[in-house]
């Protein structure tokens, strides 16, 4: 009995140097990650707006954003992507010494290899597209028509093909080191199941009552947190763990718990990107590869006159007046060059609006984004 305890005290050591280090790298990663991917989309839209606004005619200048407010913009979600690349630096170094700590120096020597060249590589990128949108910010101001050269061939080019791909791959490791540490928590918390059954198999019959004791007080306790970590696996993160004791099963158990509110507060982040289009004041329009509405900001519900529910699922083609898509396959590509055109309101209201489109692709899904004022 002293041996199978001592035993299953290895492997609740052995659950929680997982759970440790599961909080100081994976959930960190993926969620500082999926930050900084939101604040560089949001970034692109903001130099989008700037050319847009740098093409208007001095009375729709009049009603847009002043210019301070836009560059603003750009700086706020440039500060955004700097502080998220320092958090995943002192986070990986924090690894590292941890790591050290407990003679894991396989796991230090993988971060300091790996995960800090990979930061110093994104950020290297990260500076090469400041540069490159610095030079866009100089040169729209003095020539619209070039500019927009410019943001397509360069500053679109570079982030696309440079810098995202990059986070992406980035995102995808700690995704997989994210998933690694479930599992491996799993198949510690079956090992332990299978230890416990041991323990009941060789205690004497004079110790059954001590047995179905610790069977209430260590069994049921494990397999809540088992059930608790498959949950987790599933990508299940609002679930519960009733363990409040306070000895290590209990420790565990809040580690567990804990994880599971890291993770579903860094879904959170997804919305970061939702507030910064509803608050904008131009209409934003998400359309899918067969020009059906996905999503729309309030903007553009208020001007054509639509509740959301009502534009989610309908065809993009509608909300334009009939003159303006003659060319019905051709219109993501007319609107990609930005025209003046006619919009449609819910009430047959017809109003004139400056609209453009952009291709996005996320998930191996292709998406247009309409952007109109």
């Amino acid at each position: 009995m002293g041996v199978a305890g001592y035993l299953a005290h290895g492997t609740t050591k052995q659950v929680e140097q997982q759970m440790d280090r599961l909080s100081r790298s994976a959930i960190l990663k993926v969620a500082d990650t999926t930050e900084i991917i939101v604040a560089l989309y949001a970034n692109q839209l903001a130099a989008h707006a700037h050319l847009y606004a740098a093409r208007e005619s001095p009375q729709q200048a009049e009603q847009s954003s002043p210019l301070s407010e836009r560059h603003g913009l750009l700086e706020s979600h440039r500060a955004a992507v700097e502080d998220g690349l320092a958090r995943q630096n002192q986070a990986a170094e924090s690894m590292i010494r941890w790591a050290e700590s407990r003679g894991l120096n396989e796991l230090a020597e993988r971060e300091r290899t790996q995960t800090l060249e990979t930061l110093r590589q994104l950020r290297q990128e990260f500076e090469k597209h400041l540069q490159i949108q610095n030079e866009f910010l100089a040169i729209v101001e003095k020539d619209p028509d070039q500019a927009e050269a410019f943001l397509e061939g360069r500053l679109c080019d570079h982030f696309e093909t440079q810098l995202l791909p990059r986070l992406a791959a980035y995102r995808k490791q700690a995704e997989n080191e994210l998933t690694q540490s479930v599992r491996a928590i799993e198949r510690a918390m079956v090992v332990a199941d299978q230890r416990r059954s041991l323990l009941i198999v060789v205690a004497a019959v004079g110790a059954v009552l001590m047995g179905l004791f610790m069977s209430r007080a260590i069994g049921k306790p494990l397999a809540a947190l088992q059930h608790a970590a498959e949950e987790i696996g599933r990508g299940r993160f609002d679930v519960q763990v009733p363990v409040r004791s306070r000895d290590e099963i209990g420790m565990l158990a809040g580690s567990i718990h804990q994880m599971a509110v890291d993770l579903r507060e860094s879904t959170v982040s997804r919305s970061y990107l939702d507030n910064i289009i509803q608050s904008m004041q131009e209409m934003l329009i998400v359309v899918d590869p067969e020009l059906r509405v996905r999503h729309v900001n309030q903007a553009a519900c208020a001007e054509l006159e639509y509740s959301q529910e009502d534009l989610n699922g309908r065809s993009f083609r509608e909300l334009f007046a009939e003159e303006e898509i003659s060319d019905g396959e051709r219109f993501p590509e007319i609107l990609s060059s930005g025209i003046e055109c006619f919009m449609q309101t819910g009430l047959g209201r017809r109003f004139p609006a400056h609209c453009s489109a952009a291709e996005m692709n996320l998930n191996f899904r292709r998406f247009y984004d309409g952007y109109c004022y």
